[in-house]
């Protein structure tokens, strides 16, 4: 594995040790005394901000090359997070919003800047096998900060929270500083900003705009695992030891299986890969739906719903590691930022068509996702050529 992967990866898994933010902000800002509301109002500005990283992170990553853009995403995103505390402080929402909002634009700067970094260093053959590790690096990392942030809490040491996700994210940088990544040869700024209208037109085919469509659609039904899967569980009775199982045990099950079942599928045609793991996934979700009370049942659809995604997302998160290079950041840009959208869309259309139907939802979300495999396996049914600058 080329040393520009391995300082990645390492770096991906570092920044997650400390990856709080998102899933502790909202918490601790009530704890801080702010209303409720004001809080919801900060995690928003994040949620926006992660929106905006992504076109942000391609933008440098085309300007400055993918080394610099990953550092200064990372170093930003250290040096803001530990200054939560205070900002909490002064009980101004607009400050605490305001600096989520820049927040969530650094961390998510770090994804097209990282994604084209490992698309330099790994060659069209391995690209599918170096995005899952990928996967793997930041689920690993995942797997330890909740413990770490429950351990701080337990303690009654919140500040630790953001100390520690604002050093685990200096670490990284300082760890992505030693890659070779830097600003390609062939992409000098001034015919960047002469011909980047015609580029991002090019994305514009029919092809580019399904995989689009695939991966918006994608995150709008995982996004039910976060929002709506939550309010079931709790309706009909469970309480929230099984969620939190549910969400380990997802994370556990992609740690174990996306290498192995990378490697085992790597014959595999990509759209072929796609439409299998799609499908899987979503219709994984229609079980919530069969019988929510069986908490055997709900583990047994989160378990299959990770492990179609152990097919499918290494493709659809490679494929753009194909394009030409000129075209490479930007596709990562708009595979991560659709994405993203779907993420935002999801919780707002699942708890309230949840609320409007009930348990019927789910084979909705079911539907969504056989729609994803489809759009996806055509999407990526004509491989990209890569080529230089």
């Amino acid at each position: 594995m080329p040393s520009d992967v391995r300082l990645v990866l390492v770096a991906a898994g570092v920044n997650q040790l400390g990856a709080v933010l998102e899933g502790f902000l909202l918490v601790y800002l009530v704890h801080a005394g702010l209303p409720a509301r004001d809080a919801a109002l900060a995690v928003g500005g994040f949620a926006v901000g992660t929106l905006l990283g992504a076109p942000v992170g391609a933008a440098a990553t085309s300007r400055l090359g993918p080394r610099t853009a990953m550092a200064g995403a990372l170093g930003t995103t250290g040096v803001l997070i530990a200054t939560v505390p205070l900002a909490a402080s002064t009980a101004s929402v607009l400050l605490v919003a305001a600096l989520a909002l820049v927040v969530g634009v650094s961390t998510q700067a770090f994804r097209p800047a990282s994604s084209e970094a490992l698309s330099r260093a790994a060659d069209e053959d391995s690209s599918v096998f170096v995005f899952s590790a990928f996967r793997v690096a930041m689920n690993a990392g995942a797997l330890v900060a909740p413990v770490l942030a429950a351990a701080a809490i337990a303690a009654d040491r919140w500040v630790l929270l953001f100390v520690l996700d604002g050093v685990t994210s200096l670490l990284a940088a300082g760890v992505v500083a030693r890659t070779s990544a830097g600003r390609s040869a062939g992409a000098a700024p001034a015919p960047e900003r002469a011909t980047a209208g015609g580029r991002w037109s090019t994305l514009l085919t029919r092809r580019r705009v399904l995989y689009a469509v695939a991966m918006l659609t994608s995150g709008v039904v995982y996004a039910q695992t976060f929002s709506t899967l939550p309010l079931q569980l709790s309706a009909v009775g469970h309480g929230p030891s099984l969620y939190a199982a549910i969400l380990s045990l997802g994370a556990v099950t992609l740690v174990v299986l996306e290498l192995p079942v990378t490697t085992a599928t790597r014959s595999w045609p990509v759209p072929a890969a796609v439409l299998v793991g799609t499908v899987v996934f979503g219709l994984s979700f229609a079980l919530y739906g069969l019988a929510p009370h069986v908490a055997a049942l709900v583990l047994l659809s989160a378990v299959l719903a990770v492990a179609g995604t152990t097919v499918s997302a290494p493709r659809l998160w490679s494929f753009p590691s194909g394009e030409p290079e000129a075209l490479r950041p930007a596709m990562f840009a708009v595979s991560q930022a659709a994405f993203g959208v779907g993420m935002a869309l999801g919780p707002v259309v699942g708890v309230s068509a949840w609320r409007a139907v009930g348990e019927g939802w789910w084979a909705a979300v079911a539907l969504v996702g056989v729609v994803s495999a489809l759009a996806g396996a055509y999407g990526t049914s004509v491989a990209p050529v890569r080529q230089g600058a």
